[in-house]
Order: C-alpha cells, then sequence, then structure tokens
C-alpha cells in the first residue's frame, strides 16, 4: 500500500500533526510546539491537523525506515479532548493510493 509522500523537512506548511490510529494519537511533526499545545499555555499553530488512520502498519508506512511508533510522542486523549472543544483540531482520513 501506498501513501502520498509527507516531507518532514518541508517547512513551508509549519504547524502541528497528529495521527489516529483506533483513539489513540501520537505526534508525527511539529515537535518544537509539544509543550505549547499539551500545556495550553504559550502559542503554538491552529488548527491542529490530524491524520486518521486504521492500523498501526499503516503508521508506520509513513514513517522512515527503520522508525517506529515507539519513536513517536504520545498525545494524552484529554488533550485531544480539549482541541476538539476549543475547534482547533481538524481530521482528515488518509486515504490509500494505489
Amino acid at each position: 500500500m501506498q501513501y502520498p509522500e509527507i516531507d518532514h523537512e518541508d517547512d513551508r506548511d509549519e504547524g502541528i500533526v497528529l495521527v489516529e490510529v483506533n483513539q489513540s494519537f501520537w505526534l508525527l511533526d511539529g515537535e518544537v510546539y509539544l509543550n505549547a499545545m499539551i500545556s495550553n499555555l504559550g502559542t503554538y499553530p491552529k488548527p491542529v491537523r490530524c491524520l486518521r488512520l486504521q492500523t498501526v502498519a499503516e503508521l508506520n508506512d509513513l514513517l522512515p525506515d527503520g522508525a517506529g511508533v515507539n519513536a513517536l510522542w504520545a498525545v494524552h486523549p484529554s488533550v485531544i479532548e480539549r482541541l476538539k472543544q476549543n475547534d482547533e483540531l481538524v481530521v482528515v482520513e488518509l486515504v490509500k493510493t494505489s
């Protein structure tokens, strides 16, 4: 299976990208803003984008070779709930391409 390329080095589109698999969330991009987003202190780019995947295997396909989910920061569900309540989270279903 193939997915659209995600350029982790592209700073033209600076922001936070999360990924969701089965109601678990990880930080995919935007580590510099992680503390501000989690604590809700300071500023961070909004909206926070979240890619929704069906399986952890699909997530592993997005990561660089040798990297796994254990290399990503987990995001607590209460942070996600706050982002949703404040209308700061945009969820996108990541569609497989052939």
